[in-house]
């Protein structure tokens, strides 16, 4: 489990996380950085949750090859150095999004819903049983995929969204 914590007021924005980080192994280590400074001199700040690292690489060694992209200091990469007087938010998201990318594992989308439901009823499962934990987290699943192509598709809605909504949904049996 992470916690991050962001807290914004009129002087600036405060952040905060633990340092414990897992990974598929089982180890849990008690030393990660969570909260990067994605480009130095520029205040562009992103904070990491989920697994330690994708593949061979600690998610803290991905985002410092980032930083040297959007530095200009990788060679094969001069195309994605930020200029101080120039760049925009927007643009860091999407670079940041390409590059993550980048290492992850390929899976069909039925897939990837079926991770997604099952993360989510677990989640509420646990929730559910804990004892000294409080009941934030349950109710009703919704499911919704983005895909290149097809783009934005309901899977599983909430009757409130249901009744909302336009009825086209994204069926597991693949209708």
């Amino acid at each position: 489990m992470t916690v991050l914590v962001s807290v914004k007021i009129n002087d600036g924005v405060v952040m905060a996380a633990d340092s414990a980080s897992s990974f598929a192994s089982g180890m849990v280590y008690q030393h990660a950085d969570k909260i990067v400074n994605l480009r130095e001199g520029l205040p562009i700040g992103a904070m990491v949750t989920g697994a330690g690292g994708i593949g061979n690489e600690s998610i803290d060694t991905l985002l410092k090859d980032l930083r040297r992209r959007f530095n200009g200091e990788d060679g094969a990469r001069k195309d994605w150095a930020l200029d101080p007087a120039r760049y925009r938010l927007a643009q860091v998201a999407n670079r940041l999004c390409s590059f993550l990318f980048e290492f992850v594992e390929a899976m069909p989308i039925r897939d990837a819903v079926d991770l997604a439901r099952f993360l989510v009823e677990t989640t509420i499962g646990f929730v559910k049983f804990s004892i000294a934990r409080p009941k934030t987290v349950g109710g009703s699943i919704a499911i919704a995929a983005i895909t290149k192509h097809e783009g934005f598709q309901w899977v599983q809605r909430t009757e409130r969204v249901r009744r909302r909504l336009s009825p086209k949904v994204l069926r597991s049996d693949g209708s």
